[in-house]
């Protein structure tokens, strides 16, 4: 019996430390460069578990991050690539920075994929897409059903404009081995 207590112990002090220490590869995409104008996308990639073949560090501490990417999605193989970031400085029209949790912007389409077909807990890669921003020519709006994409003609959205209309589905898919959904996070829908 006390075994079996202590057994218990074990798995509960190692689930307790392994949620402690989750932490995310934060990438976020700027619309000008040397990381300046607005952000354009946040990805954020979990640290330390294999999936879609691609594992992923991430260290305050050295100032450093990789995601290594396989040639079978369990991670099995050697890595086929390994990228090599450095964490709190700015490469061009990127950031890289390492976080505990994954926070999400206000105005912004949030995808998110987790590792249970519910779409419950902590996702283990996100992604957000600001909206009412000018990304290359594109502004992109949302409300709870409804993608807005409008394209102009010149790359700083002046001149003449078209607009797509997308259907937002915010249920939960499953696909294969993981959950994933989106949804629409803004003050005011356009």
């Amino acid at each position: 019996m006390n075994i079996f207590r202590i057994i218990i112990t074990l798995i509960v002090l190692v689930q307790f430390y392994c949620t402690a220490q989750q932490q995310y590869l934060v990438i976020e995409q700027y619309n000008q460069n040397q990381c300046g104008g607005d952000i354009i996308t946040t990805i954020f990639y979990q640290t330390g578990v294999c999936y879609n073949g691609l594992y992923v560090t991430c260290s305050n501490k050295s100032q450093t991050a990789t995601i290594s990417t396989y040639l079978y999605v369990d991670c099995s193989s050697t890595p086929d690539n390994v990228a090599n970031f450095n964490v709190g400085s700015c490469n061009g029209y990127d950031s890289y920075s390492c976080q505990a949790e994954v926070n999400f912007n206000q105005n912004a389409i949030i995808h998110t994929e987790y590792f249970n077909s519910s779409c419950d807990g902590t996702p283990y890669f996100a992604q957000t897409l600001s909206t009412g921003v000018c990304s290359s020519g594109v502004i992109t709006l949302c409300d709870d059903k409804t993608i807005v994409t409008t394209t102009y003609d010149y790359l700083e959205c002046t001149g003449q404009s078209s607009s797509q209309y997308s259907t937002l589905d915010t249920q939960c898919e499953f696909n294969n081995r993981f959950g994933a959904k989106a949804v629409c996070a803004v003050e005011n829908s356009y």
